[in-house]
Parts: C-alpha cells; sequence; structure tokens
C-alpha cells in the first residue's frame, strides 16, 4: 500500500500497516514532512468526522480550534522534524465544530537520518473523562499543564456558571471572581507533585465553592497536565463559619468571666483560657502557656493537694456530670480556697473549667468551725472537741488525764469584778501551754475548770509530775489590771485506756479532783 500524495510514494508492507492499526486502536494520522495529510485511520474520521478522502491531502490544520497558538505548533513542528518524539495534549475542533481535547503523540519517521513522514497518534481526552464525570455530582475538569480547561463535565459548567465553550482554554479563570482570580492562578502555577492542593472561591448566585487541584503526571514522572474537582460547599461554609461565630461568642463570654476559667479537651488539653486563669496559674508557679491542665500547673500547688486532683475534677465523674471540689492553693498572697466546678461540654467534646475565689467564705466557715470547738475566751478546745479529741487518741493507746478546778476563783470574781477574772483565766491558760507537752491537749471544761489530756501516758508517776508542774503555775501570784491574785487547784488523775467511755473517763477524773479538794480543805 502507498501513502497517497507523497512526492516520493513509500510502500508500506499491508500486514505492516493492519499491526500498527490494530495496535493503535486510537486514531492514527501519518502526515509527510511538509504537514499533509498522507494516511488516516477509521478511528480518526469516528473522533473528528472528517472522512479519509476529506483528510488525506489536508493539512491537520483542519482541527486546530484556535485555542493554541502559532508558538505553540512551531514549537511542536521543530521538536518533531529534529527527530524527537513530541507529546501532549490539543483542544481541536471536529468537522461539525465542536470542540474535544486531544492526548497525542507524534514520532518521527526517520529514513537516512531525515525525517520523512510523521505518524501521530490521537486519543480522545473528552470521551475518556465524560464517561466516568459526567453523572459526578463534582464539578471535574482537566487543565493542560499550563493550566487551559481541556475538558469540563456538566457540573462544573453549573458551578461556574458557563458553557463548556466558554471555559475551554483559559477562560475558565475569567469565570471565577477577581478576587479569588490570583489564589487560583497561584494554586494551578507548576508544576507541582503534591497530592492536590485546595483553595476556597466564591461561586455565582452567593455560593462556595471548594476547588481542588491534583498533579497527573506520566509515567517518567513529567508533570502533564491538572485535574481540578469544584463542589459546592456553601452550606458546609456557613455551618463552619457559624461554627466559628458561636465558639468566638463563647471566648468572649469567657474572657469576660472574672473568675479564672478554662475550656479543655477530652485529654486535658487547654483549648481556651481567659486572662484570669493565665494569672491564676502563674501564681501558683504553673505554666500559663502549656497547652495541657498538667504542664499548666505546677507538680503541687500546696505541697498536699497534688495537680491531678484539679485533672480529676476535669476528666471523671462522666462528662454529663458536673464535678464540683474545693481545693486550696498558695500563692505571694498566702493561703487561698478555690471551688472548682467542671462542667462538661456537649457530646462529651470537653469541659468548662471555672475557678471562684471562695477564700473569704472559706475563713468565715473555719472560724464558725474553730468558735463551735473552741472556748470563745481563752481560744483552748471546749469539752466537745476534747472528748471528740479523747476518743481518737484512744485509738492508738492510754492517755493520762488530769482533772484541774481553780480554789477561790469566785471570790476574785466577787471582789475585783469578772473583767479581772477573765484576765485570770487568759493568765492560767498561758501557762498551762506553756509548760504542756506539744502533744498534749489543753482544754477548758467550763467556768473554772481545765482539762489536760496526756497521749500515750499510762504510768502515774508521769501524771502525778505533771500535775505537779500545773499546780505550781497555776498557784503563782498573777498580776492584774486590777491588782495581784492567787488562787489555788484541785487536780483530779485518771487513765484513760482504749475502748473506755469518754465521759466515763471524764467522771472519774472530776471526782478525784472533789476527792482533792476535800482533801485541801482539811
Amino acid at each position: 500500500m502507498l501513502f497517497q500524495g507523497a512526492d516520493d510514494a513509500v510502500e508500506i508492507p499491508r500486514q505492516l500497516l493492519h499491526q500498527i492499526v490494530d495496535a493503535m486502536r486510537d486514531a492514527v494520522v501519518v502526515t509527510d514532512r511538509d504537514g499533509t495529510i498522507v494516511y488516516v485511520n477509521p478511528a480518526f474520521t469516528r473522533l473528528t468526522g472528517y472522512e479519509g478522502d476529506e483528510a488525506i491531502g489536508a493539512n491537520p490544520r483542519i482541527l486546530r480550534s484556535g485555542q493554541q497558538s502559532e508558538e505553540f505548533y512551531r514549537g511542536l513542528w521543530d521538536t518533531v522534524l529534529g527527530g524527537e518524539t513530541w507529546h501532549g495534549e490539543i483542544v481541536n475542533r471536529r468537522k461539525d465544530g465542536s470542540i474535544y481535547a486531544d492526548d497525542m503523540t507524534i514520532v518521527p519517521f526517520v529514513v537516512d537520518g531525515d525525517v520523512t513522514h510523521m505518524i501521530a497518534t490521537k486519543r480522545d481526552v473528552d470521551a475518556t473523562l465524560s464517561a466516568m464525570a459526567r453523572s459526578s455530582p463534582v464539578g471535574i475538569g482537566h487543565l493542560s499543564a499550563d493550566g487551559r480547561l481541556l475538558y469540563a463535565n456538566p457540573m462544573l459548567e453549573d458551578l461556574l456558571g458557563h458553557s463548556y465553550l466558554s471555559l475551554i482554554g483559559h477562560e475558565w479563570i475569567n469565570a471565577i471572581g477577581p478576587d479569588d482570580r490570583p489564589k487560583v492562578l497561584s494554586l494551578i502555577a507548576g508544576p507541582h507533585h503534591d497530592d492536590y492542593r485546595v483553595e476556597t472561591i466564591r461561586l455565582p448566585d452567593d455560593r462556595v465553592g471548594t476547588l481542588r487541584v491534583a498533579t497527573l503526571d506520566d509515567v517518567h514522572g513529567t508533570a502533564i497536565g491538572m485535574v481540578v474537582s469544584l463542589v459546592d460547599a456553601t452550606e458546609e461554609v456557613r455551618a463552619r463559619d457559624l461554627a466559628v461565630a458561636r465558639e468566638q461568642f463563647a471566648h468572649a463570654i469567657i474572657d469576660g468571666l472574672q473568675d479564672p476559667t478554662a475550656v479543655i479537651d477530652q485529654r486535658g488539653g487547654v483549648l481556651h483560657a481567659n486572662a484570669e486563669w493565665r494569672a491564676f496559674v502563674e501564681a501558683v508557679g504553673g505554666d500559663s502557656d502549656a497547652s495541657t491542665l498538667t504542664d499548666a500547673m505546677p507538680t503541687s500547688i500546696d505541697g498536699a493537694v497534688e495537680v491531678g486532683q484539679l485533672v480529676d475534677v476535669s476528666l471523671d465523674d462522666g462528662y454529663d456530670v458536673e464535678a464540683v471540689r474545693e481545693i486550696r492553693t498558695i500563692d505571694e498572697r498566702g493561703a487561698r480556697w478555690w471551688l472548682v466546678r467542671a462542667t462538661g461540654l456537649s457530646g462529651g467534646s470537653g469541659r468548662i473549667l471555672t475557678w471562684t475565689d471562695i477564700t473569704r467564705r472559706k475563713h468565715q466557715e473555719l472560724e464558725l468551725a474553730a468558735r463551735a470547738d473552741h472556748d470563745p475566751l481563752t481560744g483552748l478546745a471546749n469539752r466537745e472537741a476534747t472528748q471528740r479529741w479523747l476518743q481518737e487518741a484512744l485509738g492508738n493507746g492510754p492517755v493520762g488525764v488530769l482533772f484541774m478546778d481553780l480554789d477561790g476563783f469566785k471570790q476574785i470574781n466577787d471582789n475585783m469584778g469578772h473583767r479581772a477574772g477573765d484576765e485570770l483565766l487568759l493568765t492560767i491558760t498561758r501557762r498551762l501551754v506553756t509548760v504542756s507537752r506539744p502533744t498534749d491537749l489543753v482544754a477548758r471544761f467550763g467556768g473554772d475548770e481545765f482539762l489536760v489530756l496526756m497521749a500515750g501516758v499510762a504510768d502515774e508517776t508521769v501524771i502525778e509530775s505533771a500535775a505537779q508542774r500545773f499546780r505550781e503555775v497555776v498557784e503563782q501570784p498573777a498580776a492584774l489590771t486590777a491588782g495581784h491574785a492567787n488562787v489555788g487547784v484541785s487536780i483530779g488523775m485518771a487513765v484513760a485506756r482504749p475502748g473506755d467511755d469518754p465521759v466515763a473517763v471524764f467522771s472519774d477524773a472530776d471526782e478525784r479532783m472533789y476527792a482533792d479538794k476535800r482533801s485541801r480543805k482539811t
């Protein structure tokens, strides 16, 4: 078989030509050195609409769409006539005027070192893509390596608001709003070899789209084009913007709170904290810039309360339960008490931690508790507190008990006044505390009655020796504002042992005290 139209006919074996056609299922075009078509296969006709007798003798420029420049074609021909294979994508026009994209390879046919013919294989990019992309809910486009649009599926046309013919080439960039064009041009500038690049752009009708671009590489890793996908992300973006607005609103509320407040996630990571919280952390020796609650707090808050308790408040008891605890801290202002409240966020996504300073209230509570357990005049433990102390002490062993009653105290009250009596009681209190052991409990039972409990003492000799010390200091003259005063003291001694009833022990010591008082009057 001869190539028709060649200056010098070159005979190609029919069998070889059939092999070429059978191997190349895509369109095949053969031209001579001058670019005149000398052969086309049936696939060419199906692709372009031109019959063989219409194409042979013509120039391939009958397929030009006007999308490529003259410089583009000059480069193509220079490559092939230089004896090298050319491969690329071209936007062509069929006989009926419709546009399509070719994936084309041109191989030079060399005889004795000269290029005599050129063999081109052409594949319809549109046909390959449209079968998969036509019904896709995602806008899909195919770009050349230099960013020209070669193919657009119907959804891409709809999202950009233009037909394929008006988008082809670089015109698709003009369908994007002027504010978004620079970032889209940057997105397709390349070549890139990332997985994909993403930008958010504005679409017609005040919609928002997410544009993704992925690079197409050939078998050698050379970028030969790009695939773009565009989805309508309006609802998603609006939902995200609403969530951001809500988060900003919540943060504004938290920032406006006077109590130290932080938002943490399920693992204790600090998501947001107000200025009061950062000041609180710094005051207790922590790191306000740390990303987790555990790292933010010091190892120990006051030497006794571990920071883990704060984390426990944050994470335990389930996220649908409000956890509340009291924690003490020490900073340059001294000891402070905090009510730590952890409130779960919806969906178990985290907790809001609020530290409310309850120092003043706590001091009031402690003062009231102290008043309940202590004698208001002397500050010593009262009867109820003494009974509890003895009960607890008996759990560890015996306790020596000294029950004391002042002799002559009524006369001082009557002759010198109650103020003098109170002054004398305070003087005796200081003396008893001074000569008692650190482990002893000195208490006022009421009126002019005092009690000393000696933990761990069962030896009556030791108790008698202590009683003598107490008697000596009590009976020393006291210099009062109203004058000097002297009182005596009657002492009842007993030993309380584990299992004894504190009330019975006190009653026994009281009886012995009265026995001592009677013996001192005789």
